[in-house]
């Protein structure tokens, strides 16, 4: 029987001819094989369409589908075949099994898996089994190909064992059953459509379908530059006896002579140049997002045109990598999508659910493990994940079991969480995880009678593929560490974003898929150099000349490759084609354009009376822009009234407290403390938040903190309990001193969580160490007339159980805590000293411009509550990059000198009456900061009218500010 071949380029009419002819013999049942289910789907409506009749007698099917009726056709047995998930179960097994020496670096990493699986699969595609894998790397003398032999060998051992095959096998059997009785295949005529290139094995069947029945198969090819990376198919078929029946050439696939010009010139040297038309346009933006918006807004507008939407497709070369970022905006806007991208199972809030339950079981065990877990729905209360997640960060959990233990002992549930723990063998453990991952999927609709929405039916979906997978790796898992290789599976398991046929739906593609494709507008994003023409990437394990030495194909030239895909794209559409590209990233960075749009503008020529001012005419006409300040895709009418009302929502600011009831809780409080009121002035709304609010954050800098808790409980210990009854260090017990202050922190560390093991919390006691060390030697060398006293280390004052009262100052009451007071022999004169772990320190000519209040009021409570006159009050800065000296307001003293002037900064000394004026502005400064609290007024109003770089609150003030800087920290915390 012949076989005949129909050869042409895109749009040539093959389709139409092959059609024709498979109609004429429906009566004896013909099989049509096609490249995906997809394109099965499309050719059963064009035949219907063609009929407008139902199709009774052909058979649509793929590649893998025809070796399978081959083979029941013609009575060749073969066991069973192995899934996907169960392939690479074998692959693994095969690697613990062969234990390669050259390779095993390599084999312990993820990846490898992957690529062993694809050269088999290349292996098996060639025609080729172990034993010829074998021989032909025995025959090369390559230690390298002999260790791939091994591994080799190795999955065929294991695939046999289990009683499986891989599809390679049933290929092989069902091509040499036919050879030896091809009378049993009936002479059921066979038609081939759609395919660029074909594997050994399959060129081997169509050969040797070609021998018992009438083949008739479509080649993608014509004597152009931009389809020669196809020229090997039409050649191999020829060489098994192919007859070339019909030679088409391009139609008139496009009312657009440019588009028409594209497609016969692209990368013909002696091409000409045609106007660009409305054929042709060239979309530029800035960003990833900005670009899918861009494109977004043009199907918007056709839509509106009345254009159909399964006429539209979207062309991405990394198709998997973009497929999430399409599906959410164009999505949002209400485009019907079908997104042929695949993306991770981990990528699924089913599957991070799954993955985080087995590694906090048996893999990795950390305390994330279970957040992740815990922030699955249906899983944890919300409250209580989040109630879990501050536990973590704050107590710095580690393990699975520590968080699992915590969560117990206050009573919190993680549901479903010890679902495995009852499972006794390997195979029941994957069957109890595959019906939880079943479980965790619809729990959401438990009890819902609702149409699941698309989230929803991409988490049914994400379920679904993984409890498969896990109940067909329980067939054959016969080790027992089922727990890894469940892992290992779910790692590698993708979900496709979309389902069914793409009737009715915006279809976002791979150049590959919109080969077979009718559309009428083409959208090809991502025009970038370095993404499409895609780099070569190369093989992970083979070179070329090994290649070779199997007995396998060398790879198509990657260059030649993407030539031929971009001319897929310009060939497909037959209304207008739209050519996309970055001309930035998100951050302004320039980016540059695809090679290939240089090619294709120099196919077009200004149009007569063009701009000759222009830099370039044609782009000039061709191209759309979209900045990074254009706005975000056009929603729906009732989407953008809504948004139209959250915007005038958003954009109301807070006047103050108007509820009554609030205004009296306000206006009936009374005490107050210097913290509060430096943080009320510093930002009313900020400290409205965090003081009234008191939202949770989930993660605090936790060694920060807890290393300033330490270095005041060190200070307090050791200077009321002094080395050698020295009130403070001199030169000769120095040393005495600082052993001290070791022996204290090493005491009082881990009641602050540090030290230990964890790389943080040893620094943050090495640092504490260190700011002790250089502490102890400047008191060393004060010479000053004060020293500490006891009982005025953490003065407090104002709270329940001190001796002193609140200070009253005006209407209010003032409680704080002072961290050490010195006084002079007489008892008459004090400096107070407050330990900052913070950065910077203010000056005493600042502090009323940074909003402080403390060192002052402070200042007037000791000279009321303790009877003692202030010489001044300071911080003593702990953590200083520079200078070390303290800083603060001090007074000239009475009488005499009692400070070591070398300690402080001689700008921060003032005259008495300048002393006792900035303590008393102070306090006048305090009462009117009670009265605005009191009286509700809140407002958005930062000191200096500059939102402090530290804080957080951005999302619910709304107020905008800079970027905050990382390297700045806020001021300790009371």
């Amino acid at each position: 029987m012949p076989l005949k071949l129909i050869v042409g380029p895109p749009n040539s009419g093959r389709a139409g001819l092959l059609l024709d002819s498979l109609a004429t013999r429906l009566g004896e049942s013909p099989v049509l094989v096609v490249p995906t289910l997809d394109d099965a789907y499309r050719f059963e409506q064009d035949l219907h369409n063609r009929a407008q009749a139902p199709v009774l007698g052909a058979s649509i099917t793929v590649f893998r589908g025809l070796f399978v009726e081959v083979a029941r056709a013609c009575g060749a047995e073969h066991a069973s075949p192995l899934s996907e998930a169960q392939r690479l179960w074998a692959v693994r097994a095969a690697i613990r099994r062969a234990r390669p020496r050259r390779l095993g670096r390599s084999a312990a990493r993820p990846g490898f898996a992957i690529a062993l699986a694809e050269l088999i699969d290349d292996v098996g595609g060639a025609g080729l089994d172990a034993l010829s894998v074998a021989g032909n790397a025995t025959a090369a003398a390559d230690g390298h190909l002999s260790e791939i032999a091994r591994l080799h060998a190795a999955y065929a051992e294991t695939a046999a064992e289990l009683g499986r095959c891989d599809e390679h096998a049933i290929a092989r059997e069902a091509t040499a059953a036919l050879r030896r009785d091809p009378a049993r295949w009936g002479a059921r005529p066979v038609f081939v459509y759609g395919f660029d290139d074909l594997s050994v094995a399959q060129l081997e069947l169509v050969a040797a379908l070609a021998e018992a029945a009438e083949v008739t198969a479509t080649v993608t090819y014509e004597d152009r530059a931009a389809l020669s990376a196809r020229a090997s198919l039409r050649q191999e078929l020829v060489d098994r006896g192919g007859e070339i029946i019909e030679s088409t050439t391009s139609g008139e696939f496009t009312r657009s002579p440019a588009l028409r010009h594209l497609e016969r010139s692209f990368l013909e040297p002696e091409a000409g140049a045609v106007e660009p038309d409305d054929g042709l346009v060239w979309l530029e933006a800035a960003g990833e997002r900005g670009q899918a918006e861009q494109i977004g807004q043009e199907i918007v507008a056709l839509l509106d045109q009345g254009v159909e939407p399964d006429r539209i497709a979207v062309a991405l070369r990394d198709l998997d990598r973009y497929g999430l970022l399409y599906r959410s905006v164009l999505g949002a806007v209400g485009i019907p999508l079908a997104i042929e991208a695949r993306i991770p199972l981990g990528a699924t809030a089913t599957g991070r659910c799954l993955l985080a339950l087995l590694q906090a079981r048996f893999g990795t065990r950390t305390a994330e493990d279970v957040l992740a877990f815990a922030r699955t729905p249906g899983r944890m209360a919300p409250g209580d994940a989040d109630w879990l997640e501050r536990s973590i960060r704050r107590q710095r959990l580690r393990s699975a079991q520590e968080v699992v233990d915590a969560a117990a002992a206050s009573g919190k549930r993680l549901h479903g969480f010890d679902a495995l723990d009852e499972a006794q063998r390997p195979a029941e453990l994957l069957r109890a995880a595959a019906r939880l991952a079943k479980r965790i999927a619809e729990y959401p609709l438990l009890r819902q009678a609702a149409e699941p929405d698309p989230e929803r039916r991409l988490e049914l979906r994400a379920g679904a593929i993984a409890a498969e997978a896990l109940a067909e790796l329980a067939e054959v898992g016969r080790g027992q560490d089922a727990a890894s290789e469940a892992i290992a599976a779910l790692e590698q398991l993708r979900v496709p974003l979309s389902e069914g046929p793409p009737d009715g739906r915006v279809r976002v593609t791979s150049p590959y898929r919109v080969r077979a494709a009718f559309v009428s507008h083409l959208f090809v994003a991502s025009l970038q150099e370095g993404e499409f023409p895609r780099p070569d990437r190369g093989e992970p394990l083979l070179s070329d000349e090994q290649r070779a030495s199997l007995g396998l194909a060398g790879r198509v030239d990657p260059a030649a490759e993407e030539r031929y895909l971009f001319y897929v794209c310009l060939s497909r559409p037959t209304e207008r084609l739209y050519l996309c590209w970055r001309g930035a990233d998100e951050e302004g960075v320039a980016l540059a354009p695809s090679p290939f749009l240089d090619d294709v503008r120099e196919l077009l020529a200004p149009a007569a009376g063009a701009d000759a001012d222009a830099e370039d005419p044609v782009i000039e006409r061709l191209v759309r822009r979209r900045s990074l300040a254009s706005g975000a895709v056009p929603p729906r009418p009732r989407l953008a009234e809504r948004a139209a009302a959250a915007a005038t929502r958003a954009a109301a600011l807070p006047i103050g407290l108007s509820v009554p009831a609030v205004r009296e809780h306000f206006a009936g409080r009374s005490l107050y403390s210097a913290s509060q009121l430096e943080q009320f002035r510093e930002c009313s709304y900020r400290w409205f938040v965090g003081h009234e609010l008191r939202p949770e954050p989930l993660e605090l800098d936790r060694e920060a903190l807890d290393a300033g808790g330490l270095i005041h409980a060190v200070l307090e210990r050791l200077y009321a309990e002094p080395p050698g009854g020295d009130p403070r260090p001199r030169p000769q017990s120095l040393e005495a001193w600082r052993q001290r202050a070791t022996e204290l922190i090493a005491e009082l560390a881990p009641e602050y969580r540090l030290g230990g093991e964890d790389p943080a919390s040893r620094a943050a006691v090495s640092r504490t160490e260190l700011q002790l060390r250089l502490f102890l030697e400047r008191e060393a060398a004060d010479g000053s007339a004060v020293e500490p006293r006891p009982e005025l280390l953490e003065a407090s004052f104002g709270h329940e159980g001190d001796e002193r009262s609140a200070l009253t100052i005006g209407d209010f009451e003032l409680r704080g805590k002072i961290d050490r007071v010195d006084v002079d022999g007489g008892g008459r004169w004090g400096i107070l000293r407050d330990y900052k772990t913070s950065r910077e320190i203010q000056p005493g000519a600042k502090l009323e411009e940074a909003g402080k209040l403390q060192l002052q009021l402070y200042a007037s409570a000791l000279r009321r509550l303790w009877e003692i006159e202030p010489l001044g009050s300071v911080y003593e800065p702990l953590a200083a990059k520079d200078s070390r000296r303290a800083r603060g307001v001090l007074r000239e003293p009475e009488p005499g000198e009692l400070l070591d002037a070398g300690r402080y900064v001689r700008t921060d000394v003032l005259p008495a009456d300048e002393f006792d004026a900035k303590l008393a502005g102070a306090e006048q400064l305090a009462t009117e900061l009670v009265g605005r609290i009191r009286g509700g007024d809140i407002r958005r109003d930062p000191l200096g009218d500059e939102c402090p770089r530290y804080c957080t609150f951005a999302p619910i003030c709304r107020r905008e500010r800079a970027r905050p800087d990382p390297e700045e920290d806020p001021e300790e915390l009371e």
